[in-house]
């Protein structure tokens, strides 16, 4: 079988705390026009390669500690396009360093695990969702997560994924105050 993108995998620490799914899912639906090609909530921290061993997930499972602290933003760009994100903390028992493999971004630049908001190519709206959500210096705990393999650009949306966001969960004042952002960049 012949090697092509498409077989290509990638080793992703999805997240399943509920709360924290609602709220970064639904800040990544406000914050891009279109339907996200990932809504599930998660860190790829490996690849993508054509062979990934399980041997990684049994390796995670085993040293997995009590949480992942989701805490501060930040934003690079990547071949003209800007992404805003979560920086991630993980627990001592969890050597990252030992996990991470990202031939996009080499140890040498660091290891820097995240769970991207926004993509795109707009940066003055970038620049504005770092900003909204630094000012909204909203932290996470996330007890509740697993290693997973995907294929890459295998979808991750649940088939009923809506790219609506319903009045429950506009609960969250962050959701009620992203949107009024994404409506007043709209409109300038």
């Amino acid at each position: 079988m012949k090697n092509n993108a498409n077989n290509k995998k990638v080793l992703l620490i999805d997240i399943l705390d509920e709360e924290i799914k609602d709220i970064l899912g639904n800040l990544k639906k406000i914050f891009s026009k279109e339907e996200s090609s990932s809504n599930s909530i998660h860190i790829t921290v490996r690849g993508p390669y054509y062979d990934i061993t399980k041997k990684f997930i049994q390796e995670f499972e085993n040293k997995s500690g009590s949480h992942i602290n989701i805490n501060g933003v930040g934003l690079f760009e990547n071949d003209n396009q800007y992404v805003v994100y979560y920086k991630v903390e993980f627990p001592d028992e969890i050597d990252i360093k030992s996990i991470w493999k990202k031939p996009d971004y080499p140890k040498k630049n660091g290891v820097h695990p995240h769970i991207s908001i926004y993509k795109g190519s707009d940066k003055n709206f970038a620049d504005k969702v770092y900003n909204f959500l630094k000012i909204q210096g909203k932290s996470f705990t996330a007890k509740d997560y697993k290693l997973s393999m995907r294929t890459l650009h295998q979808s991750d949306k649940p088939d009923s994924f809506d790219n609506n966001i319903n009045n429950e969960e506009l609960s969250y004042p962050i959701l009620k105050d992203a949107i009024k952002l994404v409506e007043q960049y709209e409109y300038v």
